[in-house]
């Protein structure tokens, strides 16, 4: 202000050029330096709040380019405020020529360092549902992961719980080392349906208070539906595995069966359902086949277990196809499995898997007891191709496959190459595993919960991308109402939707903390729904 010649000042913050494609806007453009400024540059800053964003200065630079060029004859100075993080300052390819625009368009470039040192930090980097069955009234397990970002070990680390705001038993961490995470287990119990959220807290970190938060939002349905497609007309092996997933009583396994025969897959849409099994299966049509393909690739797991009623030739042209259908593995006829009275190996020999991991270590477990008779055999030669995600979970005692998995799609496929149930066949039992062995439920309910979670996993939405709610266009009207995370008020962001082929789609571009978000859709009924989203803080910025 004391300068003879005439000074602006524009102020452009590096959250506000995450705002979409359109051009940044500066929260001060060009204000003449005066005597009333420092008045009007304090109420600028009153009104501010620190974003919790993790853009760099790149975008920001390039923005700045594009004024400095827009201003003609002045002389410019570019002031950047940074703490200058060496993920962004190391290998800076992209800033360097962002920066050269800038000098180039003959600006001044002065770099104002905001730290004075690296500080120890902790940060809590996911939060995110483990393996199990998701529903209400059964216990869900999550994993919480907190990163140590310093040099030295950091101790006693508290981390604070939360469910639906309601607190619940911490979790304590004796120890993390320097530059290492500790992950740790807790369980949940939400006894409705319905969307339900979930918080974790570091205690007692103040180097970074933002990555000290993690959110979740968790779809709880009121069960899971899974379809059980039986070959035999008398559905014994899919009676025998409902019995195992919902076996009844007071304990809740959160599983719903629903026992058909193979024409439902043609008559039906699958959507409703978790998981699907096809047991004994001696043929699909085209359509069926289709239908549990799209099923799989959507995203979803699908088992399959074999048996007297199945046909080699029919399930390596039909489910095989050299690799590309549903079945992991070409096979040959059944074989039966000799008794070596001298061999006091196991029959069933399991893998470090998450179906059988829950059996790890134990001496006597129920899975020696299981005698395997039948199963169809493999190709001599054939091995796992290494370029795909096949892979074999649990073999016999003579090294014969006996459970392959492979991706499909987004899917997950589990093979077992025997029968499920113990029931008798023209060539006899196939194996003993479903008559009264404890390890078969609990192997099944664990199957279930490994291919219940077959999908790739939601990626994070992080602070400074924008929410995007799709929703059907003829169930709703067209504006959606956002509430921000930890406004007390009663207030909301109106936006208005746009149309997207059938459905209606809404962009809310604010997202400048971490939280939960709510959007609140109005039906064309009068009624409101509302649907919650987790956003967090890039992990990178705790370091």
């Amino acid at each position: 202000g004391r300068q003879e010649s005439r000074q602006v000042l524009t102020l452009l913050r590096f959250s506000r050029v995450a705002r979409g494609p359109a051009p940044a806007k500066p929260d001060l453009y060009q204000a003449l330096v005066d005597d009333q400024f420092p008045a009007q540059l304090e109420a600028t800053l009153a009104t501010l709040a620190p974003a919790e964003s993790a853009l760099g200065p790149e975008p920001a630079v390039r923005a700045v380019a594009g004024i400095v060029a827009a201003q003609g004859q002045e002389n410019r100075v570019i002031y950047l405020v940074s703490d200058f993080r060496a993920k962004d300052w190391d290998q800076p390819t992209g800033l360097r020529d962002a920066l050269s625009g800038v000098t180039g368009a003959g600006a001044r470039l002065q770099l104002i360092h905001c730290v004075d040192a690296e500080h120890a930090n902790l940060a809590i980097t996911s939060l995110v549902p483990g393996a199990g069955i998701v529903a209400a009234n059964v216990p869900l397990q999550l994993d919480v992961t907190v990163h140590n970002f310093g040099t030295r070990a950091a101790n006693n680390v508290t981390v604070l719980l939360s469910e639906d705001d309601t607190v619940r038993p911490g979790l304590a961490i004796e120890s993390i080392p320097a530059g290492k995470s500790a992950v740790r287990r807790f369980t949940s119990f939400f006894a409705t349906a319905g969307q339900h959220r979930v918080r974790a807290q570091i205690e007692n970190d103040i180097t970074v208070a933002a990555d000290n938060m993690r959110y979740a939002v968790l779809d709880v349905p009121a069960s899971a539906p899974a379809l059980l497609i039986d070959g035999d007309p008398r559905p014994r092996d899919a009676r025998l595995l409902a019995a195992a997933l919902a076996p009844g009583g007071k304990v809740s396994t959160g599983v719903a069966p629903l026992v058909e025969s193979p024409g439902y897959l043609r008559d039906h849409v699958l959507d409703r359902f978790a998981t699907l099994y096809l047991l004994n299966i001696d043929r699909l049509d085209e359509t069926e086949l289709r239908a549990v393909e799209e099923f799989a690739r959507s995203g979803r797991g699908v088992a399959l277990f074999l048996g007297e009623r199945c046909r080699a030739e029919y399930l390596n042209a039909a489910l095989y196809r050299d690799g590309q259908g549903l079945l992991p593995t070409p096979l040959t006829q059944p074989v039966q499995l000799l008794v070596d009275r001298l061999d006091k190996t196991p029959d069933l020999q399991v893998t470090d898997h998450p179906v059988f991991r829950v059996f790890a270590g134990e001496r006597n477990s129920f899975l020696q007891t299981v005698n395997v008779d039948w199963y169809f055999g493999v190709p001599p030669a054939w091995q796992p191709p290494p370029d795909r995600s096949v892979r074999v979970i649990a073999r016999l005692r003579n090294q014969a496959p006996l459970a392959v998995e492979q991706r499909f799609g987004q899917g997950r496929v589990v093979a077992f190459l025997t029968k499920l149930g113990p029931g008798e066949t023209p060539q006899g039992s196939w194996n003993n595993w479903g008559r009264e062995n404890p390890s078969f439920v609990v192997a099944m309910l664990e199957l279930q919960a490994y291919l219940m979670a077959s999908g790739a996993p939601q990626a994070d939405r992080l602070v400074g991308a924008p929410l995007e709610l799709r929703f059907p266009a003829g169930r709703f009207q067209p504006q959606v109402r956002f509430a921000l995370p930890h406004d007390k008020s009663t207030s909301s962001v109106p936006v208005n939707s746009e149309a997207a082929g059938a459905d209606r789609l809404a962009q809310f571009t604010d997202v400048d903390v971490s939280g939960v978000y709510q959007a609140q859709l109005t039906g064309t009924d009068g009624k409101e729904e509302l649907r919650q989203f987790a956003v967090n803080v890039d992990p990178a910025e705790g370091d």
